[in-house]
């Protein structure tokens, strides 16, 4: 049976105005993961790519230290969310991206400040009591990561290929949502736990994909522990 191995995308530059491009620490969570990938002899045939700067960086620096040729796909079903929307939507002056970074990075702590905004502004989002408000809907959003796996699986279940999908949380968590059948609570609550270019893999038949690991990050223990971030 086929594999399709979900990595989130590895650290990115919070706190700076281009948000979407790895932090030095991202990087190199990400050359960690390809080693790691190398030495356990994972085999992969395929690699499909979200649509964004980030998700194209974190494959360059795994698919570099795997050392493998593999295909390479694009598919922007896999971009996360507008977070800056779902932000802003719920406190319109946050539409201003200089007002939002100058107000987190005066607090003490400036990732705990920003997770409980960003936890209300998503829930607000989810609820769907608000959708005329977005672009893209909670239910929109998944609807879209659906879709995603469903073209993967329909190609990689005729095939037998292995698969790397470089994407974000959101995503990751929306997939498992629908696999396990989780409430939209829990599913938040899973977002929050998925570490940068830690690991999910699920096992393709032809009519069904199944979860067999979740958020896999044994790459980040031991020597390179310091390596682990969640934002």
């Amino acid at each position: 049976m086929a594999a399709i191995y979900l990595i989130r995308h590895g650290q990115a530059r919070f706190g700076e105005a281009d948000y979407d491009q790895l932090s030095v620490r991202g990087v190199k969570q990400s050359q960690t993961l390809g080693e790691a990938l190398s030495q356990v002899g994972i085999q992969v045939e395929l690699a499909v790519c979200g649509g964004m700067r980030r998700h194209h960086q974190t494959s360059e620096h795994v698919l570099g230290s795997m050392r493998a040729p593999v295909q390479r796909l694009i598919d922007p079903d896999w971009n996360e969310y507008d977070h800056q929307e779902v932000i802003s939507a719920y406190r319109p002056d946050y539409a201003d991206p200089d007002l939002l970074r100058r107000d987190m990075m005066s607090m003490p702590d400036p990732h705990r400040a920003f997770q409980s905004m960003f936890k209300r502004a998503a829930s607000r989002w989810m609820s769907g009591e608000h959708d005329i408000d977005y672009h893209e809907t909670w239910t929109a959003f998944r609807g879209r990561c659906g879709r995603a796996l469903r073209k993967l699986q329909d190609r990689i279940s005729e095939t037998g290929e292995n698969a790397l999908v470089f994407t974000s949380g959101g995503p990751v968590a929306a997939v498992v949502k629908d696999l396990l059948d989780l409430t939209d609570a829990r599913c938040a609550e899973l977002s929050w736990t998925l570490v940068n270019c830690g690991m999910t893999k699920l096992i393709v038949g032809k009519h069904n994909v199944h979860l067999s690991v979740l958020n896999d990050h044994t790459h980040f223990e031991g020597d390179q522990a310091g390596l682990l971030t969640y934002r």
